[in-house]
């Protein structure tokens, strides 16, 4: 620049300072550029950057569970017995829990399962020997007619009854029911209609609806089966409907008690049940059919006995004088009705489980806690390298919680072969829903119930090494050879509650077996 340009400088200042400036701002906008090219796009290196922390922490994952493995290999009865131990805690655990859940926790499987309701009579005279008594139709026809707080009611009977003609036919469960069945339990056929009232009278009755897993065994799923015959107790029946697969109706014969063994053919077929006139005009009748309805929606139990009784009493006034008696009624949830004597044998075996479990973790413990006193030596050594006390902490958690994951595993397959075998001995009534699939909110329970007790082993042990010099371990003998007394009072203390808790454990099995004895 000229000496002339200097001096006509002098005369704009701010011109030339802004020309700088343009410059300046010009220059790094094309280095940010340059930079940024070289540099790539920032949603991308944030991805990569992302993707390098998770390869890193789960190669640091495999590297601590390979060493683990390593470590384990040279105790195979520690490790053995270990994964055996936490696997049958977890596996009878987790099969208990899923049958309790299913029986008692699970809602039936129908629209609004809360509103529905069994109803029984009650004969005072009677009372001494028959507590309950099934329902009489001619009762449930007056009770149809002029209650106030059921929404729809059905009355219905089961038996067997031989499907299809020859030598061999096939013996089949019967439903015979009223019409108002299918709007109690709120349920439609797949293929054709529910009955009509006209066809729940004598001479009217010989149609059939279909259950779906009789309808695909039997008939290989035909979809034109409507207004097709098929003969039941040798007498034609009418197919007009097939029910959904997922329509399952549970045994109303008996709800039995947990570990019965003799079941009731398979429900496979539902007819409707008919009742002559002459029937029908006797005062009492017979007491012999299963009652079940819906509330209306905010009716309650108490109510609705309330309005049954009133009825109960004008029909016991209308009874003639060598039938007198003080009628009322019973009601019950369905699912409790289903669940029955059952709740506290269920209750007491999970309960059994529960202890083996614990007494699983205890034993799991003693053994990591006596393996801890024989790898003192090793751990001191270990710090006497230079290993800070994350890698300590890091040494002292990779077997429990590798023994842990494989106590784990082993027991979810484990349960997943007790629940099929276990499930037959659910009685009748509550083994209704097809086949049990295992509760993994049960399953994930007990497998982090195994984990806190290994982990808390491992905090025992972790515990014990950072509170010990590597010099006082190494120069030591006799310390080396002996178990230290913090450790020895832990180890003494899980013992005397591991016996208590077997004892409770002998305890509740006893109950548990006179329970089911009883």
């Amino acid at each position: 620049m000229g000496l002339l340009q200097r001096v006509k400088n002098l005369w704009r200042q701010d011109q030339l300072n802004a020309e700088i400036k343009d410059e300046l701002t010009s220059h790094l906008e094309m280095a940010r550029r340059t930079a940024r090219l070289r540099f790539g796009n920032p949603s991308t290196m944030r991805e990569r950057v992302y993707e390098a922390d998770i390869a890193l922490g789960l190669e640091r994952i495999v590297r601590h569970a390979r060493q683990a493995l390593l470590q384990l290999r040279r105790s195979p009865g520690f490790a053995a017995m270990t994964v055996l131990t936490l696997a049958l805690g977890i596996g009878t655990t987790t099969t208990v829990f899923t049958l309790v859940y299913d029986v008692m926790l699970k809602p039936l499987p129908f629209a609004e399962p809360d509103r529905l309701v069994v109803a029984r009579e009650q004969v005072a005279e009677w009372s001494n020997t028959s507590p309950t008594m099934p329902v009489s139709a001619n009762h449930f026809m007056t009770w149809q007619r002029y209650n106030r707080t059921f929404q729809s009611m059905a009355i219905m009977q089961e038996y067997s009854a031989p499907l299809g003609t020859g030598e061999h036919p096939t013996q089949v469960g019967v439903l015979s029911t009223t019409p108002g069945l299918f709007s109690v339990l709120r349920v439609e056929p797949i293929l054709g209609r529910t009955f009509t009232e006209t066809e729940a009278t004598s001479g009217n009755d010989h149609v059939v609806i279909l259950l779906n897993d009789l309808w695909r065994k039997q008939f290989g799923a035909d979809a034109h089966i409507t207004g097709k015959t098929v003969r039941l107790s040798g007498a034609p029946y009418v197919v007009i409907g097939v029910m959904p697969i997922s329509f399952h109706m549970p045994s109303l014969n008996s709800t039995g008690a947990f570990g019965a063994s003799t079941r009731p053919a398979a429900l496979g077929v539902i007819l409707p049940l008919s009742f002559s006139p002459e029937r029908l005009a006797e005062t009492m009748g017979d007491l012999n059919y299963f009652g079940l309805g819906r509330l209306k929606a905010g009716a309650t139990l108490q109510g609705a006995t309330a309005d049954l009784d009133v009825l109960q009493h004008a029909i016991a006034l209308a009874l003639p004088a060598n039938e007198m008696s003080t009628l009322s009624v019973d009601l019950t949830s369905f699912q409790e009705f289903l669940v029955g004597n059952n709740r506290t044998p269920l209750y007491v075996l999970l309960g059994a489980v529960s202890a083996l479990l614990l007494v699983g973790c205890i034993n799991v413990a003693n053994l990591l806690l006596a393996r801890a006193v024989g790898q003192r030596q090793q751990m001191a050594v270990i710090a006497a390298l230079g290993a800070g006390r994350i890698e300590m902490l890091q040494t002292t958690y990779r077997e429990p919680i590798v023994l842990a994951c494989g106590g784990g595993v082993a027991g979810v397959l484990l349960a997943s072969l007790l629940v099929p075998a276990m499930q037959r001995y659910l009685p009748p009534a509550l083994d209704f829903r097809g086949s049990l699939h295992l509760d993994w909110f049960g399953a994930g329970c007990a497998v982090m119930i195994s984990i806190v007790a290994m982990l808390l082993a491992g905090a025992a042990h972790a515990w014990m090494v950072l509170r010990t010099t590597p010099q006082e371990v190494l120069h030591s003998e006799a310390r080396l050879s002996s178990e230290s007394r913090v450790s020895r009072r832990t180890r003494r203390m899980l013992v005397a509650f591991e016996v208590a808790v077997s004892v409770a454990l002998l305890l509740t099995t006893g109950l548990l077996i006179a329970s089911l004895i009883s």
